[in-house]
């Protein structure tokens, strides 16, 4: 049972970010497997209003290429050069050198992070895989520029070329392996990705704000963002700068970016409501089910409970993670006394780089989605705080 005067702090919380200028608008519920127990709204962002998820597209992912392991189309076995071929043959950055990668690169090595695949957002040495990856991407923009069309598929078998920071399965590394599964997917169901993502999950769910893009009368207003700078202060700017691209709200991205996207000519992640991801998340709460549609098993989603990750694997996950294994591309709580928060162990969730965030937790019964446009956490472990002290009996 939820004790909805507990939740209240939750609106004083968000109005007070807004009030300060550290926000121009937030938005935050609570619900459980029955649906929305409270929500709250302040400044520019409402519970209809869509925001970019950027890396909370990831578990959106997951649950895409879970689908497909469930008809046996996919197995988490399998090589990803099946799917893509330009990974057929895999170097690695060791020790100031490339040498050839020791085993296959395998789905479950996309779904678990551990694939040695980087990013490559920062300058880098020349040499490294970071280096490899950013003139890649700059190759990419010059030539769609030059007017080239390339496909997903297209670009993702050309990220083949790039060293692996490590060899597959060595450590846990957050890079592109959300993209490239984002393909795998593509290549497995015949479908281009947001295709796939419409028809097997935001139809039956009716998440109808949610998409790579928009038609201008679909939409006519988006969040404005705050970026915070060097010298502390903060500044407003738009998705066409925050992405690189100078694509708007309304135009294609050259990319159906399965991990969010950030760099140059990459692709944008989804955009999405705050009620529509809640009821993303009241699914996965509910073991894949929602008002008699059913996205996945209970038994798939169990596994989104689980940690999949090595003790070795665990070594080179980012503190702030302190308490959290990870698996299909999302963190797991293993040890809640090291979170230092509130939680159950098996809780569940993923966030984005503009503050997005949302948590489902099978054994408490609930579920937390957070949106926001601003770099950072903020306020987050406060409103998980609420949202745990809530529940009674």
């Amino acid at each position: 049972m939820i004790n909805l005067d507990r939740l209240k702090p939750l609106q004083t919380l968000i109005q007070k970010e807004v009030a300060s200028g550290e926000l121009f608008g937030s938005a935050v519920t609570v619900g459980t497997a029955d649906g929305e127990v409270y929500t709250a709204a302040a400044g520019d962002i409402g519970p209809d209003t869509p925001v970019m998820l950027c890396s909370m597209t990831k578990p959106v992912t997951s649950v895409a290429a879970s689908i497909l392991m469930e008809r046996g189309v996919l197995d988490a076995m399998d090589r990803v050069a099946d799917y893509l071929p330009g990974f057929s043959e895999l170097n690695v950055y060791e020790n100031g050198i490339l040498v050839p990668a020791k085993r296959d690169l395998l789905i479950s090595d996309l779904l678990n992070m551990t694939s040695g695949v980087t990013y490559g957002l920062a300058p880098a040495k020349p040499g490294t895989p970071e280096a490899f990856m950013r003139k890649i991407q700059e190759n990419w923009k010059e030539r769609i520029l030059s007017g080239e069309k390339m496909s997903n598929l297209d670009m993702l078998n050309e990220l083949g070329q790039v060293p692996l920071m490590f060899h597959p399965g060595d450590h846990w590394n957050y890079g592109k392996s959300a993209d490239l599964l984002a393909g795998v997917v593509e290549a497995a169901s015949g479908m281009t990705y947001g295709e796939f993502l419409k028809k097997e999950i935001f139809e039956p769910l009716s998440m109808d704000q949610t998409a790579f893009y928009y038609e201008r009368e679909q939409v006519p207003y988006v969040p404005r963002i705050l970026m915070p700078q060097t010298d502390g202060s903060v500044r407003e700017t738009t998705m066409e700068e925050f992405y690189g691209d100078g694509l708007s709200l309304y135009e294609k991205p050259y990319m159906e970016n399965g991990g969010g996207g950030v760099s140059p000519i990459m692709g944008r992640g989804l955009y999405a409501s705050l009620n529509d991801y809640a009821r993303f998340a009241r699914m996965l709460l509910r073991g894949g089910e929602l008002d008699g549609k059913r996205i996945l098993s209970r038994f798939t989603v169990d596994t989104f409970a689980q940690n999949h990750l090595t003790e070795d694997q665990m070594k080179t996950l980012w503190p702030w993670m302190a308490g959290y294994g990870y698996g299909n591309l999302m963190r797991v709580m293993v040890n809640p006394a090291l979170s230092y928060t509130n939680g159950r162990k098996g809780e569940f969730g993923w966030d984005g780089a503009l503050g997005t965030y949302f948590f489902v937790d099978p054994e408490a019964g609930i579920y937390m989605v957070y949106m926001q446009q601003k770099p950072g956490g903020i306020i987050r472990r406060r409103l998980r705080n609420v949202a745990y002290s809530a529940i009674e009996g």
